[in-house]
């Protein structure tokens, strides 16, 4: 089959100066084979106390084998080797074992117990109300296992794994894999769990709590959790969960290999939510209802973690120099199903929010997408935005059929970009050196130009996309549509070769307007320029990508009128998800046009969801009396909650407190009985406002301030609340132990919070007034916490 240059890209990045990748794949002493760990704990103490016991095969270049084990590990009993003794020693980042004689395959077996500082969380154990959530859980990426299991903890090393829990009976236990037992003891419950196939250490997992168990599916076994207070948001929570499932199991078209399937919340949690293999475990952020469901909901969650089970789990990058092909594709196949959940409009402010914080990262550094260094906006964002042009350049069937290819022969391995550009190129019968030279191996980011223009009784069209340095990019499958007529139901549609830059002569007697890449095939940024009202019609009739694109021009048209204006607000849906559209026109619009786009919203009865930017670039006070009265009526009303979200009554409210004070106790009714999700943002906030407003005594204001800073919550509303009170200058005693106690947290962004207020206390009381406050709130505390507690706030301690 003929092979086709699709991309040529005159780089002259090649001179620009970027710091080599020097990661290389972890070197292995010992190549684990499976691992089984029995463990309990002491939750009040933080403790773990295990069991692990570990089978390897031999590496003809190790007389060694190093296990990766932390400080706060300690080691109860001589590990055991093959059954009998062995030499050893515990150094300060691990254990070293020099098995005796020859040997090919080993069982190590190691009785410790730690109380580590990352790894497993303990939730709600310590509050001395007795009213949080009592949970553990895991999280064990990148190299957090180590913490409190001693093993190899290599990501280039796979196993199978399982595990045997006891906990005390009232408590699921959800681990890895299939369930192979649950027995039961005297006082508590055994549960086991096993891995039926390899897969790396860091995604061991397991969560520890009370919930409500919701099955989905019985080949494999699939199920989610809910906690039981809060088992009528299970709908909006798990919104499309089904068709997510369904979608990308028919897209990738590769088996689900693994035996379950579960999906569970808990609090603390440090990420969004982590791809443990059978187990994603997410933050109960995102537990959500019907009045904050658009503001903030799982779906995308959902998706990307599933999606990792594929990209991650069963493939598997040696070190973070391949890093993207882990969460590129995942963020691709993410984009892809909510474009199935909630339509190509959604999708299309997904694509554009990707691309900008793409572009964002080019700001900071200028590495590649394939350097262990390329960080969180090129990994996510970049990647699967190169995948989307990838996808574009060779065709869907041959991407996918690579993909398949791709998953298949390398299951339950280790992949590299070479692996995959491999597996694409021989779907597609074509060479991609220039594709992944100009897209993966140096850095990447284009801006593109659209020009239409009228000369001479011709109509002439030009695009030119260049590389940030300013030379021109070539690019063979680049759409244009073209719209003779504004009611052109049919617009013509080309693909051009983006080789020469040149203009082209079109050959039609009129043309209202032309999109570029109107399905946005190619991650560049385009600006457009067309004479006359074309940028205008764009943004009436066009593509969402060009709603969005020519937004900014709209109201500078030679003929924009505000029918103009209600013809574009009536082809956007009203109950759209999407924001990006509207955001652009509450930016750009005049200001003497936005008295007519907030009557047109209050007619629909309903405030279209773009709270946030009318509150960031709007001032309310050109609004006249009856207009602002319409506003807080409509926030008022009991049925406001069906389509407006807590955030978006919060930024409204906001604006109209901003421009008139007085109005505050009326929006305060408005948002009474709204939260803001399960961190309680529009909650504290309304709070503070009770507290300005009726004093320090009344119940809604700062007695549940205090009681929201409390341990009794989550650290996202004991932040929260800090930080209100903060805002009414309260440092009484109360709230300054609750945060010294906080300084020994294993959750970091509530231990880093605790960490500074406290060095502005010391700083602002009297010194050793305060460090005695310190030791008194820190007097039962664990001696490692108190030396901890010494480091960060740079004082001694006497306990």
């Amino acid at each position: 089959m003929r092979k086709f240059l699709f991309l040529l890209l005159p780089f002259s990045l090649s001179a620009q100066v970027f710091e080599a990748d020097t990661v290389q794949p972890r070197v292995l002493t010992i190549d684990q084979d499976s691992l089984h760990v029995n463990l309990s704990f002491e939750p009040s103490q933080g403790l773990v106390r295990g069991e692990v016991q570990i089978w390897g095969t031999r590496l003809p270049e190790s007389d060694s084998i190093w296990l990766d084990a932390m400080p706060n590990i300690d080691v109860l009993t001589p590990p055991q080797f093959n059954g009998g003794s062995t030499r050893w020693n515990r150094e300060d980042q691990g254990i070293v074992i020099w098995p005796e004689g020859d040997w090919d395959e080993g069982l190590i077996e190691i009785t410790y117990e730690s109380r580590p500082f990352k790894g497993v969380y303990f939730n709600g154990w310590n509050d001395p109300d007795d009213r949080a959530r009592k949970q553990l859980f895991t999280q064990g990426q990148g190299i957090d296992h180590r913490h409190w299991l001693p093993h190899q903890d290599a990501q280039n090393d796979k196993l199978k794994t399982s595990m045997t829990i006891f906990f005390q009976d009232g408590f699921d236990v959800l681990g890895n894999g299939r369930l192979v037992e649950k027995r039961a003891a005297d006082d508590g419950l055994y549960w086991t769990y096993a891995m039926d196939h390899p897969h790396p250490s860091y995604l061991m997992a397991f969560v520890i709590g009370e919930y409500e168990e919701i099955p989905m599916g019985e080949t494999p076994f699939r199920a989610v959790y809910m906690y039981s207070d809060h088992m009528e948001d299970t709908a909006t929570t798990y919104y499309a969960n089904e068709k997510i499932w369904n979608y990308l199991n028919d897209r990738i078209d590769y088996p689900f290999v693994w035996p379950t399937y579960r999906q569970v919340p808990v609090a603390n949690f440090p990420h969004g939510g982590m791809e443990n293999t059978t187990l994603t475990i997410y933050t109960e952020n995102f537990i959500s209802n019907q009045t904050n469901f658009n503001e903030r909901n799982y779906v995308y969650v959902n998706a990307h973690e599933l999606a990792h089970h594929w990209f991650g789990d069963l493939v598997t990058v040696p070190s973070s120099h391949d890093f993207w092909l882990h969460e590129g594709f995942a963020t691709y196949y993410q984009m892809e199903a909510e474009r199935e959940v909630f339509g190509r409009e959604y999708y299309t402010e997904r694509w554009m929010e990707a691309l900008h914080l793409a572009n964002s990262a080019n700001q900071v550094d200028q590495f590649p997408l394939q350097h262990s260094r390329a960080g969180t906006f090129r990994f996510y964002q970049l990647g699967a935005l190169v995948l989307r042009a990838l996808e574009t350049e060779v065709g869907t069937y041959a991407f996918d059929e690579a993909v398949e290819s791709y998953l298949d022969e390398h299951a339950f391995g280790m992949v590299t970009t070479e692996d995959f550009k491999s597996a694409v190129e021989e779907s597609c019968g074509c060479n991609l050196d220039a594709f992944f030279e100009g897209y993966v191996e140096k850095p990447f980011s284009l801006r593109g130009n659209l020009e239409m223009k009228e000369e001479n009784g011709r109509i002439l069209v030009r695009v030119r996309v260049q590389n940030e340095l300013g030379n021109p990019v070539s690019i063979r499958h680049l759409e244009l549509r073209l719209w003779t007529t504004l009611i052109d139901e049919s617009p013509q549609s080309t693909t051009i070769d983006l080789s020469d830059g040149d203009w082209w002569e079109l050959d039609f007697d009129q043309l209202a307007f032309v999109e570029v890449d109107p399905e946005n095939r190619y991650p560049i940024q385009w600006d457009v320029d067309m004479e006359g009202s074309g940028s205008m019609y764009a943004a009436m009739f066009g593509s969402y990508a060009s709603q969005h694109i020519n937004a900014r021009h709209f109201f500078t048209a030679p003929d924009f009128s505000e029918d103009a204006l209600d013809i574009l607000l009536s082809r956007i849906e009203v109950d759209t998800r999407t924001h990006a559209v509207l955001d652009s026109l509450v930016i750009h619009c005049p200001a003497k046009y936005r008295s007519h786009l907030m009557s047109r919203w209050i007619v629909l009865d309903r405030l279209l969801p773009s709270a946030k930017a009318v509150s960031d670039h709007w001032d309310f006070t050109q609004f006249d009396r009856e207009l602002m009265n319409d506003i807080i009526k409509l926030l008022q009303s009991p049925n406001s909650r069906e389509w407006l979200t807590d955030q978006d009554a919060f930024y409204y409210g906001l604006a109209i407190i901003n421009a008139n004070p007085r109005r505050v106790v009326s929006v305060l009714e408005a948002w009474e009985g709204r939260d803001g999700g399960m961190d309680r943002n529009v909650e504290l906030f309304r709070a503070y406002l009770v507290t300005l407003v009726k004093g320090t005594s009344d119940p809604e204001g700062l007695p549940l301030l205090l009681d929201r800073a409390s341990p009794s919550y989550s650290d996202d509303v004991q932040i929260g609340a800090w930080e209100i009170l903060s805002l009414l200058d309260y440092k009484e005693k109360d709230l300054r132990h609750m945060q010294y106690r906080a300084l020994t947290s294993r959750h970091r962004h509530l231990r880093n919070a605790a960490k500074r207020y406290c060095l502005e206390y010391i700083e602002e009381f009297d010194r050793e007034s305060e460090i005695s406050e310190i030791e008194f709130a820190l007097r039962v505390a664990e001696s490692s916490d108190v030396e901890r507690v010494e480091r960060i706030l740079g004082i001694e301690l006497d306990i």
